[in-house]
């Protein structure tokens, strides 16, 4: 649900782009049941990949004809939604190609439809004092000034009721760290008592949400940028979190393919792990992400 905000506001337009024949008023349980026309691929490891076609990426949505750099803007409205609307996550126990549930591409195209949104309206105002809008003293970094947000950043000017639980940086073997710091949220005993975790990876000056679920024990990638050298765009992957690193392993395939332009894979990336600030209370404080190093001694 988009949350009205002065100067800022967004709107939810998107449920008409993917051809519903209902209205999104009456039509709750088929916009959470119904089946998109998009099949997914099953790797050998049992991970399904959903790669959708130009027209749903950021950059390409909604007719637009410039780039966008809202990637953490849709992200995090992208988590924000998957949680408060309990979306289903397809199942990763299928070795069939199945649907894409109409109401997981839904989310992600109203990510998109209201990150864009909100950040030409940001950076509309930009210059007259957008950051000290969000309150920020520091200087205006060289990313900010092109764009880019950082998570904090993106749940506040889209005022989401989110909050950030823990946030690191890594560098290094990229998948071996990313198996990692994967497994340390999902198996927090601080984040025991949440069903699902929404968790943001920045790398490569792009965002993408990631959704572990707890009762199913799976996990999922949202991210919609452009692939394959810009002949495909957003790409969605399942599996169960007991093939993590077979996941975490095509993800980087699909998403991050300079990685690999490395003798020894290495690379860089930022994690954040977000909650619903309703859920607060389920939460003990404390550090989820921890250094590599204490975790291999």
């Amino acid at each position: 649900m988009c949350v009205p905000k002065s100067g800022l506001c967004t709107t939810r337009r998107s449920r008409d782009a993917i051809n519903n024949p209902l209205s999104y008023e009456h039509s709750e349980h088929w916009n959470k049941m119904a089946n998109s026309n998009f099949r997914s691929e099953v790797f050998e490891n049992r991970v399904h990949v959903w790669v959708l076609p130009l027209s749903l990426s950021q950059s390409y949505y909604g007719d637009r004809d410039s780039n966008s750099s809202a990637c953490t803007l849709i992200t995090v409205q992208i988590a924000h939604d998957f949680l408060s609307q309990n979306i289903s996550i397809p199942s990763p126990n299928s070795l069939k190609p199945q649907d894409l549930p109409l109401g997981v591409l839904g989310v992600l195209i109203n990510g998109i439809v209201d990150g864009n949104e909100t950040h030409e309206k940001a950076m509309a105002v930009q210059p007259r004092g957008f950051f000290d809008f969000m309150k920020k003293k520091e200087k205006q970094s060289e990313d900010r000034r092109k764009g880019f947000f950082t998570v904090p950043d993106a749940i506040q000017v889209q005022r989401l009721k989110m909050h950030e639980i823990d946030y690191r940086s890594y560098s290094g073997d990229f998948i071996s760290n990313l198996v990692t710091v994967m497994s340390m949220a999902v198996t927090s005993p601080y984040l025991s008592k949440l069903d699902r975790l929404p968790i943001v990876v920045s790398a490569c000056k792009r965002a993408m949400c990631f959704i572990y679920d707890r009762p199913t024990n799976s996990i999922i990638l949202l991210d919609t940028h452009m692939h394959f050298k810009r002949r495909a765009v957003s790409v969605l992957c399942v599996a169960s979190f007991e093939e993590i690193t077979d996941f975490i392993v095509s993800v980087t395939e699909i998403v991050f393919p300079k990685i690999f332009e490395s003798a020894d894979a290495a690379g860089k990336f930022e994690i954040t792990c977000l909650m619903l600030t309703s859920l607060m209370s389920k939460v003990y404080k404390n550090d989820i992400f921890l250094p590599i190093k204490s975790v291999c001694e």
